[in-house]
């Protein structure tokens, strides 16, 4: 899963099905068998010796993890009062019961056939009840990107198919293909959006911006490399005035450019200056390290990543300290906190979360989205002054939303201004357009 979260880094959800297939399937391990099997099933009878063995078989088949391939029976079981999961079980099943897989008993090949016609991808809702049917002659098959999950073969054929509970079906944003090892096209990507979805905010058509979006390089001394950065001038902008910013991950300043413009031309908020850092291997100019547990972008956004050293304290003395200092100097960013933001999303969420939290004299908002390891407690919180917050996460995307929700309630229980927006929707671009239009209204109002 993890590449088609880099993939999501990309400008646009027509840029993720570029992403060739490099991965496994998204589903857990196969089943235990054998001795395993049997030791495991007995484990989980003992802790849990109300459970009926159709449950039992279903956690054993996981090997007792709950996670966003779970059944519907497991989750319900699991999440009812009286279980007696951990809590953070029985939290994150709660969570699952809006995300599930169901059976496809009722499916087969003929039936998947006529449903299909000349397509070979295609899914449906009733009710809340999501049924996707897909042709492939591949040995795996799987389904991104709002929702990512293996289908099922049906029988020896050609023909696959996956069935999920979605809850707030009538709210849902999806935007889903099949993951293939030829690259898909954008036609093939196929979305849905409920009656009572929100829309997608305005945008600035592609090559239209009459701001200016382009690329740079700056030598951090923090890092000892010289990294890529991607920036963001609004129309009128000049040395002569401050500016307020937005600093992003992921060199993401050319993803919302154009909904940035489309705010300052309507008037919605004041022009602001975009200031993006690339991140991992794609970051540093020349070649970059290979050490740090091996996965350099999780290494520089994730605090304490295992393997990871100091690399994202290092990366977070660049982005927050040296960084900063460029854009006052060379775009004539304002040196007031409250005139700065920073944002991301998945681990680039995360890294927003922690910028916020350690550096809340730089930043006075903060806009984790869909943040994927954020494992802050009590004690990561400071007395004095306190960037706000405000996260994001869908429901079909149930670890992430556990995450941001759990990171919102330390935060929250520790006397921070912090609130999410939680969405019918997974780990996509269009969910994170409808939450930073949102952050950005309240951040960077017009001028009276």
């Amino acid at each position: 899963m993890l590449r088609w979260l880099v993939c999501l880094a990309m400008p646009a959800l027509a840029l993720v099905a570029a992403c060739e297939k490099k991965v496994e399937p998204f589903g857990p391990d196969l089943p235990p068998s054998g001795h395993e099997r049997v030791l495991i099933s007995a484990g989980i009878r003992d802790t849990y010796p109300s459970m009926p063995e159709n449950i039992v078989g279903m956690l054993t088949n996981v090997r007792r993890l709950v996670g966003a391939n779970a059944r519907c029976e497991l989750v319900d079981w699991m999440a009812a009062p009286g279980s007696g999961g951990n809590a953070k079980v029985v939290a994150l099943s709660r969570r699952l019961v809006e995300f599930c897989a169901l059976d496809t008993d009722d499916l087969t090949a003929s039936i998947a056939r006529e449903r299909l016609g000349t397509k070979t991808f295609r899914f449906d809702i009733s009710g809340d009840v999501l049924t996707l049917l897909a042709y492939s002659t591949e040995s795996n098959v799987d389904v991104c990107c709002s929702m990512q999950f293996p289908m099922t073969r049906l029988g020896d054929s050609n023909f696959w198919a996956a069935r999920r509970r979605i809850g707030g079906a009538d709210s849902a944003m999806l935007s889903l293909f099949v993951v293939k090892d030829e690259r898909t096209r954008v036609e093939e990507i196929l979305t849905f959006h409920g009656s009572n979805a929100p829309a997608d905010p305005p945008q600035v058509a592609d090559g239209e911006l009459a701001g200016k979006l382009f690329d740079r390089e700056f030598t951090s001394a923090a890092m000892g490399e010289t990294r890529r950065l991607k920036i963001y001038l609004p129309p009128g902008w000049s040395k002569d005035k401050s500016w307020p910013a937005l600093f992003l991950a992921d060199n993401s300043a050319g993803v919302y450019a154009p909904l940035v413009e489309a705010m300052i031309v309507e008037g919605r908020i004041r022009p602001l200056v975009l200031i993006s850092a690339q991140s991992g291997e794609r970051a540093v100019v020349g070649k970059a390290p290979t050490a740090y547990g091996g996965d350099l972008r999780s290494a520089e956004y994730i605090r304490d990543y295992a393997g990871a050293g100091d690399r994202f304290d290092q990366h977070m003395a660049f982005f927050a300290v040296e960084l900063t200092k460029h854009a006052v100097d060379e775009y004539s960013v304002s040196t007031d906190r409250e005139e700065r933001a920073v944002a991301g999303f998945s681990n680039g969420g995360v890294f927003a979360l922690w910028a916020g939290l350690l550096h809340p004299d730089v930043y006075a908002l903060a806009i984790p989205m869909s943040p994927g390891m954020a494992p802050i407690v009590a004690e990561d919180l400071a007395p004095g002054v306190r960037a706000s917050f405000r996260f994001a996460a869908g429901l079909y995307e149930p670890e992430f939303l556990e995450t941001a929700k759990a990171a919102e309630a330390v935060l929250t229980q520790g006397g921070y201004d912090a609130s999410g927006v939680y969405l019918s929707a997974g780990h996509e671009p269009e969910q994170w357009r409808v939450v930073m239009h949102k952050a950005l209204l309240e951040m960077f109002p017009p001028a009276p």
